[in-house]
Order: C-alpha cells, then sequence, then structure tokens
C-alpha cells in the first residue's frame, strides 16, 4: 500500500496507437482513448485492487483489441515496510515495527523482506534464494526449488563481479511450488550463474 503502480501494456503494429484502460471492464481513463501505453496508479489502496486491462486501437482496428487482465491484488501493510500484514502474521512478526523487515531472522543472509519478496521462509536457514544443484555433462543444468506464483531469472557471467551479468532465460510464474531445471548448452568452463526474482 502507498507504492506507485505502473500497468504497462506492449503494442506491435501501425503507429499510432490509442489506449482505453479499464477496470474491472469498466473505462478507467479520462479521456477514454488516451495515446499512453502505460497506466499509473499512484498512492495505491485496497480500493485499487481489480482486473486491469485495454482496449488497443489504431486505424486499421478502430473497434480494438482487447488485452488479457493483470490483476492488481493490494495487501494491507500497517507498518510500511512493505511487508503484508498477513505474511507477518503467519511467521510471528510485528506488523507495528517496520525495522523487523530488515532483520535476518534464520540468518541465511537473506533479511526478511527478501525473503517476503522470494517466497521462502524467514525461520528456516535452510530456504532462501539459491541454486540447489548445477550439474555439467557437455550442458549445465540447474535445478532450483521455484515457489508459487514466483518469476525467476537466471543471470550468467564470466566471472563473480558486481557487473558484467546477462540474462539467460526467464522461468515463468505457475501455480504450484515445483523443481525448475534449466539447461544452458552453450556453457562454457569458468561460466557463473545467479538466480534472480523481481524485487531482489
Amino acid at each position: 500500500m502507498g507504492d506507485t503502480v505502473n500497468i504497462r501494456v506492449k503494442t506491435i503494429g501501425t503507429e499510432p496507437f490509442m489506449f482505453r484502460w479499464r477496470k474491472n471492464g469498466v473505462n478507467i481513463t479520462v479521456p477514454p482513448s488516451t495515446p499512453f501505453s502505460v497506466y499509473s496508479i499512484t498512492n495505491v489502496g485496497t480500493n485499487h485492487a481489480g482486473n486491469y486491462s485495454v482496449i488497443i486501437t489504431n486505424a486499421a482496428t478502430t473497434s480494438g483489441i482487447l488485452s488479457s487482465n493483470a490483476v492488481l491484488t493490494v495487501l494491507i501493510d500497517t507498518d510500511g515496510d512493505h511487508v503484508p500484514d498477513e505474511w507477518e502474521f503467519a511467521y510471528n512478526f510485528s506488523t507495528n515495527n517496520a525495522g523487523d523487515a530488515t532483520i535476518d531472522t534464520d540468518g541465511d543472509t537473506m533479511t526478511n523482506l527478501e525473503e517476503y519478496i522470494a517466497g521462502t521462509d524467514p525461520r528456516d536457514e535452510q530456504s532462501y534464494l539459491k541454486v540447489d544443484t548445477i550439474s555439467v555433462a557437455g550442458s549445465a543444468a540447474l535445478s532450483f526449488l521455484a515457489r508459487s506464483n514466483k518469476t525467476y531469472t537466471i543471470q550468467f557471467n564470466s566471472e563473480l563481479s558486481s557487473s558484467g551479468w546477462l540474462n539467460f532465460t526467464n522461468a515463468l510464474s505457475r501455480p504450484t511450488n515445483r523443481v525448475e531445471i534449466i539447461v544452458d548448452p552453450a556453457s562454457t568452463a569458468g561460466r557463473v550463474y545467479r538466480l534472480l526474482t523481481p524485487g531482489l
């Protein structure tokens, strides 16, 4: 709550495009069609939760093409630490102490906020964002436990460094936990990898 959310749509075709943004099937932009491919909501509150979509038009498609829904869920965060109350209740943290978001409760090098973002257990030192195994037999195969409704990115580099990382691939979100296996057929000796999830 209280943050800014940007909902963005990508278009391919003949410009110019016009965008008619909608929430739960009702037009929300004034005027109804605008030239903006991004819809921004500032100071987000629970009243902003809903299904957002957009109708895109150009000279060739005046009736418009309807996008799929982007679902915005807004969770109550009483102390404003970017960790929702329901998560703090579940793991026995205070909903009135913003400082507990920056603590590494289980000593696994991830703060409680980072554990929330990653979908890991802040009270289990064996539960953190990591590649579980890497096997090399011509190609490198990386496996990790992917949490439900989380998207991940695998990056690679020629060395352990704070810069020079390149995106290899994304593992898109799914509704259940699973072991994700990513194969890099172009792996070379000395190549290093890291695992990211949005927000970290």
